[in-house]
């Protein structure tokens, strides 16, 4: 079985939003020292013995999700690729994948293999960002189980660079962003009580996890959503939503509502998805 490279854990209230209202990740999306984004990615572990044949279908299990990718990096403006990495050796393959809108489906471009030491100095020749923020200690974990991650850290590099979410639209349209989505999980605060713009100093502070989701944002041309949930016993079922509008060193803030006062995502918890559609037609108005 391929396993994707993912970090970030799982919510399962969270995945039912996503698979409901069309939201896709993207495991990497790296930026040079000058902050533009160099490459997307999404990587994938084959334990050994194993075969692998078709792109398509044993990536993401099904065309679309790789395509949908491989559409968001040609809006970004940056080449796609699929790294795969089979148990016990030490060479990774890398495809790079391109969206075809006359057909709606991905085609490989190029591939080609990589030793570890040829991978890491194309890594780096990509992802030129420092890691500002310590990883949190659930992070670390899942970040210890993951070759790519391992490797990486071996060599004095980090992953960084994931976006959590992007809504896409119909495939009439070719899949154009309408928005970016940031993801924040409450585990001890109650989601009432929740809004990430008061720990923006917190752990290292916030400002360089926001910032390249401002260039994507301001580069795309579309609103960058915050969806807060919560890990709390008896909560997990829900959702808090707004849009971030400003960032500064000193924080974020959100859009305003018709009184003037900022919309924050704890200021209405929808239950379900029909409420949180509801909430994100009503942010949109704005």
């Amino acid at each position: 079985m391929i396993i994707r490279r993912n970090t970030e854990g799982t919510h399962q209230f969270s995945d039912i939003i996503d698979t409901s209202l069309g939201i896709f990740d993207m495991q990497g999306l790296l930026l040079n020292s000058q902050g533009s984004f160099t490459a997307a990615i999404e990587a994938f572990e084959l334990p050994k013995h194993e075969t692998f044949t078709n792109l398509r279908q044993e990536t993401f299990g099904n065309e679309e999700a790789l395509y949908v990718r491989a559409c968001f990096a040609a809006q970004v403006g940056v080449p796609f690729y699929v790294i795969l990495h089979i148990e016990g050796t030490k060479r990774i393959k890398l495809f790079q994948v391109y969206a075809d809108i006359n057909t709606h489906h991905c085609e490989c471009q190029k591939q080609f293999w990589l030793s570890e030491p040829d991978f890491i100095e194309w890594w780096h020749e990509r992802k030129q960002t420092p890691q500002t923020k310590p990883y949190r200690e659930q992070f670390l974990g899942r970040v210890s189980k993951s070759y790519f991650d391992s490797l990486l850290e071996a060599n004095g590099l980090k992953w960084g660079g994931n976006i959590d979410g992007y809504f896409v639209s119909s495939p009439d349209s070719n899949y154009q962003i309408e928005g970016i989505i940031e993801k924040r999980f409450t585990t001890k605060k109650t989601i009432y009580d929740y809004d990430p713009a008061f720990y923006f100093k917190y752990g290292g502070g916030d400002y360089n996890t926001w910032k390249p989701l401002f260039t994507l944002k301001s580069q795309l041309d579309v609103p960058l959503y915050l969806f807060t949930y919560s890990r709390c016993t008896g909560e997990q079922h829900k959702v808090g939503a707004t849009i971030v509008t400003e960032l500064s060193q000193k924080g974020i803030n959100y859009i305003l509502d018709e009184n003037r006062n900022e919309v924050t995502p704890n200021s209405k918890i929808c239950n379900d998805e029909a409420e949180l559609r509801q909430r994100l037609q009503y942010l949109q108005s704005l």
